[in-house]
């Protein structure tokens, strides 16, 4: 009896829908008339990884006809940091199944769709990118694709009403049930990754997941309505979210560097208390702004051109853009740590936390029974 895996990072639960949907009806499909299939999820997160990297948690050997799939939501047109972190432990434990055969796998990506007329999410290089790292480490890729679902970067953008989230689904539903028979049946797929995808892909996706990532960690507060239950740090995938501090005030929720930027904390809280701080924005925009005009460039080309004779422009340009960023990230982070002990103060929490992420909703993944 063939067994199917599944490899689920969801930030905000639509890479979990689509999980949940496919392995429920995946196990009641017979193939070829004879007998079922089953299905297991693996939720990817710190722990999970820490597991892997002890040599725990790979499950029971891979026979043939098994298939693990990797589910992830694509962000900045790329896999996500944590997702690829999973990829290489898995790698590390050496999962393969007996007789030396290639252990199958397939790649599913979700992306944000704001409307049903065009198709404005895209999954940039990530499915290729995810095939390349399962390929180095000897498996046998057979089906790519993406699903593209409503979108849910409440931080950002504003959540559509339930009319529009509804007709998204329905749009997407028949792709699912084509996913379901293709799996079950044991038919292949690759979606293709065009040369412009992986070209815009690479350096968007880096630049995300060096620096993006930390910076939007860095703009979330919680506000007034916050009663620090703490379910936003237990729940965190990346445990990037930590409580702070006692007293009237009550714990509050400090996000670090480790933050994935997978949303899963605003969308959950039960208060909707997590807000995009605007005052964190101008804060970071004013740290950025005063490291650019402070005297520190010249100064480190002078230092530069007394260890080396005559150094290039763009040897100078480089090595401030790095001394800048790494003074940009620890002011950010000092006065971050200033600005959660300022938010115990329960009179400041209003300016502390205001921001417009009240005002763009909260988005709930579909319930599965609506598929």
């Amino acid at each position: 009896m063939a067994r199917f895996y599944f490899h689920v990072f969801s930030g905000t639960g639509n890479s979990m829908h689509l999980a949940r949907v496919v392995a429920s009806r995946i196990e009641s499909f017979a193939q070829g008339g004879e007998g079922g299939l089953r299905a297991s999820i693996v939720g990817v997160d710190e722990g999970a990884i820490a597991r892997l990297r002890r040599g725990e948690g790979n499950g029971p050997a891979r026979e043939e006809g098994d298939l693990d799939a990797f589910l992830f939501p694509v962000f900045a047109m790329s896999v996500p940091r944590i997702m690829m972190r999973y990829i290489r432990a898995l790698g590390a434990a050496g999962l393969s199944s007996p007789g030396g055969a290639r252990q199958r796998a397939a790649i599913l990506s979700t992306n944000g769709r704001i409307s049903v007329d065009c198709r404005d999410g895209h999954e940039g290089q990530a499915l290729a990118q995810a095939e390349r790292m399962l390929r180095r480490r000897g498996w046998d890729v057979v089906y790519r694709d993406t699903f593209d679902y409503p979108q849910s970067l409440s931080s950002i953008i504003k959540i559509q009403d339930e009319d529009r989230r509804a007709s998204i689904m329905t749009l997407l539903a028949p792709r699912i049930d084509g996913l379901v028979a293709d799996l079950a049946s044991g038919k292949g797929r690759r979606r293709p990754c065009r040369a412009w995808a992986q070209l815009l892909g690479w350096p968007f996706g880096w630049l995300y997941s060096i620096f993006g990532r930390r910076f939007l960690a860095m703009l979330y507060a919680a506000d007034g309505s916050c009663d620090g239950c703490g379910l936003c740090a237990s729940r965190c995938p990346a445990g990037a979210i930590k409580m702070r501090g006692r007293g009237p005030g009550g714990p509050r929720p400090d996000w670090s560097y480790a933050c994935e930027g997978c949303e899963r904390c605003i969308n959950l809280c039960p208060k909707r208390a997590i807000q995009t701080s605007l005052l964190r924005i101008a804060v970071v925009t004013a740290l950025c702004v005063a490291v650019e005009l402070y005297p520190l460039k010249p100064a480190l080309a002078a230092l530069l051109g007394s260890a080396l004779r005559a150094p290039p422009a763009w040897a100078i340009e480089s090595v401030w853009f790095i001394v800048s960023v790494v003074l940009v990230f620890a002011a950010v982070r000092i006065t971050d740590l200033a600005l959660v002990a300022l938010s115990r103060i329960r009179s400041l929490r209003p300016a502390l936390a205001f921001g417009w992420t009240k005002w763009t909703g909260r988005y709930r993944a579909p319930p599965l029974q609506k598929q």
